[in-house]
């Protein structure tokens, strides 16, 4: 089975509610409402997300997307998950296949980046991606109610060049079928539904400084380029990447979380502290961390095959001493934050 190693505690800070449900034209009037570090986060918003699936990327077992390499074999990108469906927890296969008209300047990038599955593809080009789920262990489809999908940092380049878009349909077993999406307040990206489709576009430049780094906490202007869609019950999904004429790559993000319904608003250049462990019991085991510890240094890396009591990491308790954490059971190792020597562990979870 495995192992997931990180202490955390009850995250609270800074509390926002960005978003809105789809109206006709996609999006509601008002601005969105100034939030301070000193509010804190209501029941209400905390539980945004809860109900809903989320799945964390965990491994690339296969990319071959469009037959674009870099690996042989079969057409397609093929993710491991670890998912959480109606509160049970199960190891899943994500598994996007492409388009014949698939372009990219570079396919060893396409898989994923922390919580987030990544694909890009040239300037001037588009691919429609086929996006469905499979049990690990039988390898039987899923069939996932209430699927949320949300893309992040939607932008252009200079010049309104590389105007990136995501296009869905409405109808069909694939289709978004109730028009479900979420748009933040002011948001900077269109939306439009011609002939049965939604086209999510966007209209501003970005840059890499602006990019998210978490499905969650986000300035104001991340959540301004982010859409969350919700599907009833697909057999799989169809969507389609395309970025307009210019220079380079672009590259889509996207998780399997209604991000926007439990966003966080984080102030620009404050850091958020980190979110509780993402963990699925039973496949995962966490470890928790008590009071006023304050992280020393990892023993392992991150997957990394340990016995039963390996030793983990080191603390320096509230008394001043320091103390070992062994692994509860063997199994893999899976570090999600990687916290740093010195840091106070209930000042880093918020």
């Amino acid at each position: 089975g495995l192992l997931s190693l990180l202490a955390f505690s009850a995250l609270c800070g800074i509390g926002a509610l960005p978003w809105q449900p789809s109206s006709a034209a996609g999006s509601a009037k008002g601005s969105d409402p100034v939030w301070t570090a000193a509010q804190q986060l209501d029941e209400t918003q905390k539980d945004q997300c809860h109900g809903y699936p989320y799945l964390r990327m965990r491994k690339v077992l296969h990319n071959n997307l469009g037959n674009r390499g870099p690996d042989p074999g079969a057409e397609g990108l093929v993710l491991e998950a670890m998912g959480k469906i109606k509160g049970q927890s199960r190891r899943m296969l994500v598994i996007m296949n492409a388009s014949a008209d698939y372009k990219t300047a570079k396919p060893e990038e396409n898989g994923y980046l922390g919580r987030v599955a990544t694909v890009n593809i040239k300037s001037g080009s588009k691919v429609t991606l086929t996006i469905s789920f499979r049990d690990a262990a039988t390898g039987k489809p899923l069939v996932i109610e209430n699927l949320p999908l949300t893309f992040f940092d939607l932008d252009t380049a200079v010049g309104n060049a590389c105007q990136e878009s995501v296009s869905v349909p409405i109808d069909g077993p694939a289709g978004l079928r109730n028009d479900n999406y979420y748009l933040s307040r002011e948001t900077q990206v269109t939306s439009t539904l011609t002939l049965g489709e939604r086209t999510f576009q966007a209209t501003m430049h970005g840059t890499m400084a602006d990019n998210p780094t978490d499905i969650i906490a986000m300035t104001a202007l991340q959540q301004k380029r982010t859409i969350t869609l919700v599907y009833p019950k697909p057999e799989y999904v169809k969507v389609t990447l395309a970025a307009s004429h210019g220079a380079g790559s672009r590259f889509f993000f996207f998780a399997v979380k209604p991000s926007l319904l439990c966003a966080l608003t984080v102030p620009v250049g404050e850091k958020y502290p980190l979110g509780d462990l993402d963990y699925f019991p039973p496949l995962d085991t966490p470890i928790f961390s008590r009071p006023g510890e304050t992280f020393q240094d990892w023993f392992v890396e991150d997957g990394e095959i340990v016995e039963k009591d390996h030793a983990i990491c080191t603390v320096i308790k509230k008394d001043g001493h320091g103390y070992v954490y062994r692994a509860p059971r063997a199994g893999t190792v899976n570090i999600h934050e990687k916290l740093e020597t010195g840091v106070l562990i209930d000042m880093a979870f918020g």
